[in-house]
Order: C-alpha cells, then sequence, then structure tokens
C-alpha cells in the first residue's frame, strides 16, 4: 500500500510521496453480503485476536478483531449507530487513480470488485459469485453476481469492469497505479500508448460474464482482481462530471456504504447503503474528521470522547498510555506488513549517494534498535531487508553484514573518510512521525559517519507534487515505504523496483535483479519463486537503493463500546461489521 514516503503507519502517502495506501486497507468490501459469514469464521470474535495469513501470497493479510465486552452476541446496541475517527484528507477517491492509505480507507467501504479473500487465504465471491481459469492459466472468465446496482439503482455490469479497466489504463487517465494491471495481455502496451485499448485482453462477453486474457500465466493474478484498481466504475458518471464525479453530489458506487458528505479538510460521512446486494451493515453512519496529522489530533480527541478510535503512533505519549489504567486496556497494536525506509537517488552525479559505497555506510550506521525501542517504545521492529516476514522470499541473509566501523570504511573508500565533504538533503512529508524519524537518521549519520544531513520537510501535497516530478529530476534522499497491497511478492519486487517501473524514482536499474523477479513473477512453483526473489533481496539490499528503517505495526486506542471491529496487516479498517455497544 502506498505510504506518504516516509511516513510510518497510518501517516503514510504512497509512491514515497505519494505511498499511503498504502498504509492501511484492502479487504473491505469481504465483511458484507457473502463473504462476510466467511470472514467472520476467520476472524472469530474474542478480543483482539491475530490470525496470520500463510506466506507467499496465501492470504489477503493477517486479521485482528476486537470485541467489548460483553460477547457480541450478547451486545445491546446503541441507538446511533456511528463510528467516529480521525483521517488526513484524501487525495484521489477515484478507485482508478489512487495509490494512498486515506483514500482507500474509504474506498475499500464504499466500492467493491469481484472478490476478497479472508485471512486463511480462501477467496470470497463479491461482484462475481464464481470463475473459470483456463487450463495453460492464462485466461479467467468471472461469472457475475444478480442483483448487483449501483447506488442510482442501475445494475453492475461486466461492461463496467471492462470500461474501468481499460480506463485505468488509458494513458490519458494518468493512473499511478497501473502498473497493477500490466499482466494483462496488451494493458502494458496501451498504457504506454504503444497500443489501443482493444488491444487490452479484457471484455464483456454479455452482461454477466467478463472475461481476462493474460500475457502469461500468474498465480497471483486473482489476488490483483481482489484490489482497488480492479474494481467497476460508474462510467454514467465519470462521463458526467469528469474529476468532480467522486464529489458527495456526484458519486455513484456499489459498496455497503455511500459517500454522502466530503466538506473538504474538515468532515467526510458515509452511510449504509440501503440497496446493496449483501447483508447490510449495523452501522448508519461513519463521521471522519479530517486532519493532517493523525496521530497528533486523535489522541486528545479521544480521551475527550470525541472519537471512538483513534490511530497512532504516539511516541512521546506511549509510556504513559500503557501506564494508565484505563488506555492501556483500549491500547492494542496491530501488525502490518509494511516497511519504511530513505530512498536514494542512484543517479544524482552531483551527490555522494550516487555511490554505492556512500549508500551502504548510510545503511551501515544506523542503530535501528534504539530507534524503535526508545523512540517509537517497541512498537516497530527494525528492519534491515526490505520485504517483511509475512512475504515470500524474505530473506534476513540479505542483510548487510556490519555496523559503525564497517560503515566508516565504506565511506572513506567512496573518497569520503570521516564524512568530510559530504551534505545531503532528506525531504519528507512532514508528520510528527516523519520528523522524529528524520531527526534520529541527522543525529545518527552525523555522529558515526560525520555527514552533515538538512532535514526538508514539505507539506502532504506540496511533497506529493515534488515526488511526481522526481521522475526526471535529482536528489539526494526522501523518506518513503510500502505496505503490501496483497501478500505476494510482486507487489513488492515487480511492481516497486524493476528498472522500468521504478515506482520510487530512484533510478536504479539492476540486469540480473530484473531477470530475477520477471522469472519469479511467471514461475508456479512456490519454492522456486521462494528462491529466485530471495536472490533479488540479496542484490536489492546490497545494492542499498533503499535504506530500510523499521517495519510497521500500528497503535490503536479502542473504546470497549465498539464491537466486531476488524483490521487486517495490509492495514485495512473493514466496518461492515463493526458495531456501537450501549455506552
Amino acid at each position: 500500500m502506498r505510504q506518504d514516503a516516509g511516513a510510518p503507519a497510518r501517516e503514510q502517502s504512497t509512491p514515497a510521496g505519494a505511498v499511503s495506501r498504502r498504509h492501511f486497507l484492502q479487504l473491505a468490501a469481504a465483511l458484507s453480503g457473502g463473504g462476510l459469514a466467511a470472514l467472520l469464521a476467520a476472524c472469530g470474535s474474542g478480543p483482539v485476536t491475530a490470525a496470520t495469513g500463510a506466506k507467499g501470497g496465501a492470504a489477503a493479510g493477517a486479521t485482528s478483531t476486537t470485541t467489548a465486552a460483553p460477547a457480541a452476541g450478547n451486545v445491546k446496541l446503541a441507538a446511533d449507530q456511528t463510528l467516529r475517527y480521525i483521517d488526513t484528507e484524501p487525495t484521489h477517491m477515484d478507485p482508478g487513480l489512487t495509490y494512498s492509505l486515506n483514500d482507500l480507507q474509504i474506498i475499500e467501504n464504499v466500492w467493491e470488485g469481484l472478490l476478497a479473500y479472508d485471512a486463511q487465504g480462501n477467496t470470497i465471491p463479491l461482484g462475481a459469485t464464481k470463475w473459470d481459469i483456463s487450463p495453460d492459466g492464462t485466461v479467467y472468465t468471472f461469472h457475475l453476481r444478480d442483483g448487483v446496482k449501483w447506488t442510482d439503482g442501475t445494475p453492475v455490469t461486466a461492461h463496467d469492469y471492462e470500461w474501468a479497466w481499460k480506463r485505468n489504463e488509458d494513458p490519458k487517465t494518468g493512473s499511478t497505479y497501473a502498473q497493477a494491471l500490466y499482466i494483462i495481455k496488451g494493458a502494458r502496451d496501451y498504457n504506454e500508448g504503444k497500443a489501443g485499448a482493444d488491444a487490452m485482453g479484457v471484455k464483456a462477453l454479455d452482461d454477466k460474464t467478463f472475461q481476462v486474457t493474460l500475457e502469461g500465466p500468474a498465480g497471483y493474478f486473482l489476488r490483483i482482481a481482489s484490489t482497488w484498481t480492479a474494481m467497476p466504475l460508474p462510467r454514467q458518471a465519470i462521463d458526467k462530471y469528469g474529476a468532480k464525479w467522486v464529489e458527495a453530489a456526484n458519486v455513484i458506487s456499489n459498496g455497503p456504504f455511500k459517500l454522502t458528505e466530503w466538506n473538504h479538510d474538515q468532515q467526510i460521512t458515509l452511510t449504509r447503503n440501503e440497496g446493496y446486494w449483501g447483508d447490510k451493515p449495523t452501522l448508519s453512519k461513519i463521521v471522519v474528521k479530517l486532519n493532517p496529522d493523525i496521530a497528533k489530533a486523535s489522541l486528545p480527541a479521544y480521551e475527550n470522547n470525541e472519537l471512538d478510535y483513534a490511530i497512532g503512533p504516539w511516541p512521546a505519549d506511549m509510556d504513559r498510555i500503557k501506564g494508565d489504567a484505563t488506555l492501556s486496556k483500549e491500547l492494542h497494536i496491530f501488525p502490518l506488513s509494511e516497511t519504511s525506509w530513505a530512498v536514494c537517488d542512484t543517479t544524482n552525479v552531483s551527490s555522494p549517494v550516487s555511490k554505492p559505497d556512500v549508500r551502504r555506510a548510510l545503511y551501515l550506521s544506523l542503530d535501528r534498535e534504539e530507534l524503535v525501542n526508545n523512540v517509537f517504545k517497541g512498537v516497530y521492529a527494525p528492519a534491515y531487508t526490505i520485504l517483511p516476514d509475512d512475504i515470500l522470499g524474505h530473506n534476513p541473509d540479505a542483510r548487510l553484514p556490519g555496523g559503525v566501523k564497517e560503515a566508516q570504511q565504506a565511506l572513506a573508500s567512496a573518497g569520503y573518510p570521516g564524512g568530510k565533504g559530504v551534505s545531503l538533503t532528506l525531504t519528507y512529508s512532514q508528520t510528527s512521525n516523519n520528523d522524529l524519524v528524520a531527526q534520529v537518521l541527522q543525529q545518527m549519520w552525523q555522529k558515526n559517519l560525520g555527514i552533515a544531513l538538512k532535514l526538508s520537510p514539505m507539506e502532504s501535497k506540496a511533497f506529493t507534487a515534488w515526488n511526481n516530478s522526481m521522475k526526471t529530476g535529482h536528489y539526494d534522499l526522501k523518506l518513503g515505504g510500502w505496505a503490501s497491497d496483497y501478500l505476494d511478492p510482486f507487489d513488492w519486487m515487480n511492481f516497486l523496483f524493476k528498472s522500468d517501473t521504478d515506482y520510487y524514482h530512484s533510478h536504479w536499474a539492476n540486469a540480473d535483479f530484473d531477470k530475477l523477479v520477471s522469472q519469479a513473477a511467471v514461475q508456479a512453483d512456490q519454492n522456486q519463486r521462494k528462491n529466485l526473489y530471495s536472490q533479488a533481496e540479496v542484490i536489492l539490499v546490497k545494492n542499498a537503493t533503499l535504506i530500510p528503517i523499521y517495519h510497521s505495526a500500528v497503535p490503536y486506542l479502542i473504546k470497549p463500546w465498539v464491537v466486531d471491529y476488524v483490521h487486517n496487516s495490509t492495514g485495512f479498517d473493514l466496518f461492515g461489521r463493526a458495531k456501537v455497544a450501549q455506552h
């Protein structure tokens, strides 16, 4: 999921600047209708439990459930079924354009696609009731569910899927997530302007049958088909309103909730979709108060009972929270399939970071244990490699050996003994969490290497614009990170780091790396895929294109009256089964 180049947990925004998805959501649709029973069974209903998905994409994400006392089945519901929390202003509420978590938190509850996954890796039919796969694994035929409607009352058809998928690959659309569908035949050529829309292997055979032809066999394709990029879109609204089709007065959707208010930079309101095909949510309303710094704003509002849950981290307050008789009982630490890092511009010849030994020195000189334990109070885990441990190919042996001494030697071998002459700038989206990370990097690199690091924080929207311009521009370092959209290494290695995607604009290219991940993408045997991706991670870490800092988790404070709240390791808050008890 996209993070805001550098923001940990919910604070991220997405391609390292556009990266936030990315930190928080993906399975919401699974909580309603036919998928609800399966997901309830997978999650259970005890007080904060976690079910860990199998590695290598066998599960959509570990799922944690919190239930208020008394047990959910005996809860007396409050008359006002409203859930309140704080998030940041969405960047793109359009499923075809988005990449950031705060967008997806809404999108995954307002729209839904063909299918989802439960915590055990079982598929949950949503818009499609079943699908057929050709013997060679290249053709998928989806059979759509009867009775699925847009909120304007018109039926959702296979033509809506075909139009949406082609629209998302249309170069004129400008989707930053278009690469997600490149496994579809002709999608990349269309997106790069080398072919027309008709060359793309998606076709509505009739209103109820949607067929997809791939470039080659890809066992992870259903994972991609479960993401927001593969959701159907309402052409009738997009053609009429253009970019303003997602405004509350114009939007048409098909999920368990509807967007009924978007007062920009102030508040978003979702209400239950009474026309939804499946079981209706218990919640009648979700109120999202908008604030650019979630962690800073949420804690005081939560303590004033203005929110039903609050999202951290709160490093400055964590000791107080853990020591408080009430707050400590309401604190839950949810795991995330996510890594935060610093990105280096490997082709900026005017910068020392263009030299691999300088990047390795930056990597080796970080005291990650100090950062996660003393600054972030043990919420995070130190990251020495890129892939989280729930992703196939995670290779702890890829870690660079050595510490500060070896870092100093590497810096000297690059021509900068004692850090002499090295002055770098670190750019990032400003949040309280990012400020802390940046200050720690500044102190550690100065102390251990003698490097002067200038901090360049930017307001979120400005950072996103700056980051996008770095596709052809140059910089020294920026904060970034990624959270899994689905638990498969393709979502990381192929989507982010291949030279022809270069999602983070590191401008790094390595033919051996590209060859390994390309082979892994079409390899059916999971052991072979693991081996290939493990080798690729060695190359990625050795080159220190990205300097991993920590693997994420996210602290939540959840009021005891919130029942059956669900969160999964890909970062999503799932509202389809949540309810509010009397209090």
